[in-house]
């Protein structure tokens, strides 16, 4: 027979257990009110925090900005004058150095989760993708697939001479994900490069996001949107004007999308991919291995994980007479007297070096002041499209003299090197790319000529042990590639291979990518 205790009979530890189920309780309300404290402070940072304006700090030309979230990682921006000083009757040509850096930490949204995302594949089955390529982009769509969350969505285009909506834009939960990975089993090659047909439909599906049932975490509110097309030729069908689809890219970037671009192979056309990425506010990518495709689909997922400022705009206020010849190789548009840039998403743990080339009558005793600089973003997870503002506020100053010495002497030596590595000789070699892809040798070997001189010129007084390497082992190797490039039985396909590859060389030095 089993004993009962009675319900009188003494228990040691019910005054304990009691005490604990009282403290559990007042833990549990703390955490609660420990969190709404902080939801409300969270909130009121965008009016508590001055992020633009003197109160931003004049401290070199700095100013810091908070982006959203709760752990909002800061936006700096720095501008400098790489020299304060330029030859009367010179060719007026002066150079700033601006850095756009944003924390290590990425932000997370008010809801305590990871924004998700909407990726659409837009993938060229024309005939000349048969055979490994078609393989490797599948292989690398796949991979893509796995590594996306449930509540992240995906969506498939693919184009030859016509169009596919191969799947349209769906979580990747449940039955989705088999059904997705067998959509995208089944693509099969054959036909022409209707490139912009396929451009416009990925797009669209982005466009229309909205209007698809969120089945995402609770509460979240905003999706970043990614479109990565991939094409190994010609868009020879279809719209084919190179302007006309660098505006449809960018139309993308007004449902805060981007467009990025995938090259495979040497058939393909570089210098609309890059023009696609640039206004599609993305990455453009040189794959002569499709092998290494599944590295750039992933990359594209990080990248839209890691967002800190979306929607990135400078504005430059420019004085009479003054122009914007070059941003880091970005487009450069004038709103009236300022010139506009537009450099792509700067995500968490970025710090980007764009060098800036302007132009300004050389007249003795003139000088010209760029007073107001600034930076329009989006923060990420912000729904309701939020526009974010950080300004330099030093004004940069910089005076014709008739002196040369004073002119050399106001160069700032490291900033002087980080433009002749980065930017300009990034800039001969795009040059020098063009050339080649041409056919015109003459006009390749003369870019580095004159490019030779000019550094040469001025090294002699700078004296930049890193400028010397650059003249004494970069340029005599580019001008070998040249050499290289237009010799033997198969010089044209080696020409082809050597432009796209010093483009893209270019292309990531400039840009800081």
């Amino acid at each position: 027979m089993t004993a009962q205790k009675s319900p009188n009979s003494t228990d040691p530890f019910r005054s304990v257990r009691r005490t604990e189920r009282v403290l559990q309780v007042l833990l549990v309300l703390l955490l609660a009110a420990m969190a709404v404290a902080a939801v409300a402070i969270a909130k009121s940072l965008p009016e508590m925090v001055n992020i633009g304006g003197s109160a931003a700090g004049n401290d070199g030309g700095r100013a810091i900005g908070n982006g959203s979230g709760k752990l909002s990682g800061n936006i700096s921006m720095t501008a400098q004058l790489v020299q304060d000083k330029i030859l009367a009757g010179g060719d007026g040509r002066f150079s700033v150095e601006m850095t756009l850096t944003a924390d290590g930490i990425p932000p997370v949204p008010m809801t305590g989760r990871p924004d998700p995302v909407d990726m659409v594949i837009v993938l060229d089955r024309s005939g000349s993708m048969a055979g490994q390529k078609m393989a490797d982009a599948r292989s690398a769509a796949l991979e893509l697939l796995r590594s996306l969350r449930p509540w992240d969505r995906l969506g498939v285009v693919s184009y030859a001479n016509g169009v596919r909506m191969d799947a349209p834009l769906m979580s990747v939960s449940g039955e989705n994900r088999s059904g997705l990975e067998s959509v995208i089993r089944k693509i099969r090659t054959g036909g022409g490069t209707n490139l912009g047909g396929g451009l416009e439909a990925g797009i669209r599906m982005l466009d229309r996001s909205a209007e698809i049932p969120d089945d995402g975490p609770a509460g979240q509110t905003f999706r970043r949107g990614r479109l990565l097309l991939l094409s190994d030729g010609l868009a020879n069908d279809g719209v084919t004007d190179p302007e006309k689809l660098a505006r449809m890219a960018a139309a993308a970037t007004r449902h805060r999308a981007t467009v990025s671009t995938a090259g495979v192979g040497d058939d393909f056309n570089e210098t609309l991919m890059t023009a696609l990425a640039d206004r599609g506010e993305g990455s453009y990518h040189y794959l002569r291995d499709p092998a290494r495709l599944a590295g750039v689909f992933l990359e594209e997922l990080r990248m839209a994980r890691l967002a800190a400022a979306e929607n990135l705009e400078i504005h430059i206020s420019l004085p009479a007479g003054a122009r914007l010849l070059s941003a880091g190789g970005y487009p450069v548009r004038m709103e009236g007297n300022t010139a506009v840039f537009r450099p792509g998403t700067l995500h968490a743990g970025d710090k980007r070096v764009l060098h800036l080339n302007f132009h300004v009558p050389p007249r003795a005793g003139l000088s010209y002041t760029l007073a107001h600089i600034r930076a329009v973003f989006t923060p990420p997870g912000r729904a309701d499209g939020e526009i974010r503002e950080l300004t330099v506020d030093t004004p940069l100053t910089v005076v014709c003299e008739k002196d040369g010495t004073a002119v050399f002497s106001s160069i700032k030596k490291d900033l002087w090197e980080k433009n002749v590595v980065s930017n300009e000789f990034g800039k001969l070699k795009e040059d020098v790319a063009q050339a080649i892809r041409e056919g015109h040798k003459p006009a390749a070997l003369k870019k580095i000529r004159e490019y030779e001189s000019r550094q040469k010129a001025v090294n002699a007084v700078v004296q930049s042990d890193i400028v010397s390497r650059n003249l004494g082992v970069a340029v005599p190797e580019l001008r070998a590639t040249v050499e290289e490039s237009f010799s033997g039985p198969a010089a044209a396909e080696k020409r082809k291979q050597e432009a796209k590859a010093l483009q893209y060389d270019a292309y990531k030095s400039r840009r800081a990518k």
